[in-house]
């Protein structure tokens, strides 16, 4: 369903460690890496910092009974509550020099979000030829009564970049598959030396005219192969990410010729 691929607007997009549960239904909310699954081992989640969040087996029966697919997807969103006691739970998040364990019980839909690769070309024309561009988007960074909202594009870890999407599409499933999303560098742009790596954000809206109904979805790229190449070309990683994209409110007109920018420092996020 459609609704379940629009963003939740004013949740926390990372976990929150520390819970202050006073009976809420849930302590924390957040996009976590899948992993497990192989050699008979069970799946799990993992935050930016290896943290392991095992889900309740009858939680994730509910979850997997509401349509999540955890053998199929690369990380997801999710709600969740604590299952140990929040003294334990607090003491383990208190020492960050170690990764932890927490056994948690998801208390939502859990919405599945995959990974794609980054497109590295060499040059311009290769990266227009592999990325078709046909429509703008809305926005990364939507506003609410005038003010930025902030959710603009952020690290997973230093192998893995979130970019919220907002675009505007016909009103149906069909017409939401269409849409692709291709993140893109030119790596002609680095030189010896150069400190930052441009991803340019590519919208292909296949052949869906409509513009009458917007939507939002979160779209994870792997950065690890692209990080390579710069490395290569420049002689070290870049300290910086800039993610330019073609952006237009109502997505009435042509591809405006300026991008947005949204730079994102390439180290690990803090730890909350």
């Amino acid at each position: 369903m459609l609704v379940a691929l629009t963003l939740m607007m004013g949740l926390s997009m990372t976990s929150c460690l520390n819970s202050d549960s006073t009976g809420s239904v849930w302590d924390g909310a957040g996009i976590f890496r899948v992993e497990g699954g192989y050699l008979g081992s069970g799946y799990y989640f993992t935050d930016s910092y290896g943290n392991q969040y095992i889900p309740t087996s009858a939680s994730l029966a509910q979850a997997e009974a509401d349509g999540f697919d955890i053998s199929e997807a690369d990380y997801a969103y999710f709600y969740f509550k604590w299952v140990e006691d929040e003294t334990e739970v607090e003491d383990k998040a208190s020492d960050t020099t170690t990764t932890h364990s927490f056994e948690i019980e998801l208390v939502s839909s859990v919405i599945s979000i995959d990974e794609n690769e980054i497109l590295v070309a060499q040059t311009k024309e290769d990266m227009e030829v592999g990325a078709p561009e046909t429509a703008p988007i809305m926005t990364m960074s939507p506003s609410i009564n005038g003010s930025s909202t902030d959710n603009g594009p952020f690290l997973f870890d230093l192998d893995a970049i979130i970019l919220p999407i907002y675009f505007n599409m016909g009103n149906t499933q069909e017409a939401f598959d269409m849409h692709k999303f291709v993140l893109a560098c030119d790596m002609s742009e680095v030189t010896e030396g150069s400190t930052e790596l441009n991803l340019y954000l590519r919208h292909d809206k296949g052949d869906d005219d409509e513009i009458g109904y917007y939507t939002s979805n979160w779209y994870v790229y792997d950065l690890r192969y692209a990080i390579s190449e710069f490395q290569a070309k420049a002689g070290a990683t870049p300290t910086k990410l800039v993610i330019k994209a073609h952006e237009d409110e109502y997505q009435s007109g042509d591809i405006p010729n300026n991008y947005t920018e949204y730079e994102v420092e390439y180290k690990m996020p803090a730890l909350n």
